[in-house]
């Protein structure tokens, strides 16, 4: 294009284009236009994890078809399962949405941690069921709510998922997937008023096993219960659930059928999803402090003009309507409110018109030169 027009105009033109960009770099963003979550978002990469999982089974020559995990970063919500559907039969699981049935009860006022159901103090009976998986007392708490599947129609209640989510095994044989277990546990860790002492039980509960085996000295609590059975037909579940307390907690649930492995499939996969975590806070911390940076200070009481600021010993003493406006000062705070309010729309609206006026210049050097051509051509 430059062939085509004189050296003036393209001067004119580059001085329109720095104007532009200079003018973009120095309108602020808008505090109140950023979603809040944003700097939340994006700290999950769910194809990390996938890449992660395939490596660790293809390296040990596991099946994908015998495990299933939940795995949900509290912080921001984000979440990453497999094989999630799959039904398997829950062993102990099911003792920690039970608990949480009186534990509810407890927060409602209606127990205390030393009222006694079926002849114990509740506090012993939380203890004894989720801290040392009796199954003995766990069964009777559940008959003494309602009948077994009755009990698991109320363990429902503690996800947000559809009735029809919910198979006949379910109901029938106290079969559990990965996505409801972590879904509950997720309950348990975001609402810990409405459920009290239960979190506090799990962190106490097989030390030295399962997500504990080789995370008990990794610094940070840890909430789990497990849930082991072997029957007849040769079938060998093995489950943990829990909650690790890292700097932002996650729940992670492992489901397996691999028989004497599974504790070792399970704590591996605990490290693995520990060591993500990790990651994944510091890539946290780092998007949070490139977020700080775009925010606006809130100004020291100095610093706030003296016309808004008011004494507390004469606050009442002037109805507003008394005060005399001063329209420089007024001017003066609404040009800084009208800075804050800049926004992405805002940058758009001028872009579009800068853009538009540069057009319009190349547009007019093109045609003056032109005519100027023509002219010439006519003499």
């Amino acid at each position: 294009m430059h062939m085509f027009m004189e050296k003036p105009i393209r001067r004119q033109i580059l001085a329109l284009l720095f104007i532009l960009t200079a003018m973009l770099r120095a309108i602020p963003y808008a505090n109140a236009d950023h979603d809040p979550d944003e700097m939340n978002r994006g700290v999950i990469h769910v194809d990390e994890i996938q890449t992660m999982f395939d490596r660790y089974l293809e390296e040990n020559g596991l099946s994908p078809d015998l495990i299933s995990v939940g795995y949900v970063y509290t912080e921001t919500g984000e979440s990453w399962y497999h094989n999630e559907d799959r039904w398997y039969y829950s062993a102990s699981l099911y003792k920690v949405p039970l608990m949480m049935l009186y534990a509810e009860k407890e927060a409602a006022g209606e127990l205390t941690q030393d009222s006694e159901i079926l002849g114990m103090p509740l506090s012993y009976i939380e203890e004894e069921v989720l801290t040392y998986s009796n199954n003995d007392i766990a069964y009777s708490m559940m008959l003494n709510l309602a009948e077994p599947a009755n009990c698991r129609d109320l363990f429902c209640a503690y996800t947000d998922l559809p009735d029809d989510y919910f198979s006949w095994e379910y109901r029938a044989y106290s079969c559990f997937s990965a996505r409801f277990m972590t879904e509950v546990m997720n309950t348990l860790y975001s609402e810990p008023e409405r459920f009290p002492e239960i979190a506090e039980r799990l962190k106490e509960a097989q030390p030295g096993h399962y997500f504990r085996l080789k995370l008990e000295d990794c610094g940070y609590e840890i909430a789990q219960k497990y849930g082991n059975y072997h029957d007849e037909d040769g079938n060998d579940w093995n489950h943990t659930a829990g909650i690790l307390y890292t700097p932002n907690p996650v729940v992670l649930t492992v489901l397996t059928q691999y028989g004497g492995i599974s504790e070792i499939i399970i704590s591996d996969l605990a490290e693995l999803f520990f060591d993500y975590t990790l990651k994944a806070d510091a890539e946290l911390s780092v998007l949070r402090q490139e977020f700080a940076k775009t925010e606006e200070p809130v100004p020291e009481e100095d610093e706030i003009p003296a016309a808004m600021q008011v004494s507390s010993e004469h606050e009442n003493e002037l109805p507003l309507e008394d005060v005399d406006p001063d329209p420089e000062q007024d001017a003066g705070i609404s040009e800084q409110v009208s800075d804050q309010l800049g926004s992405e729309h805002h940058r758009g609206i001028l872009l579009w018109g800068l853009s538009a006026a540069v057009f319009a210049m190349i547009l007019w050097g093109v045609i003056r030169y032109t005519a100027r051509r023509t002219k010439r051509h006519t003499k």
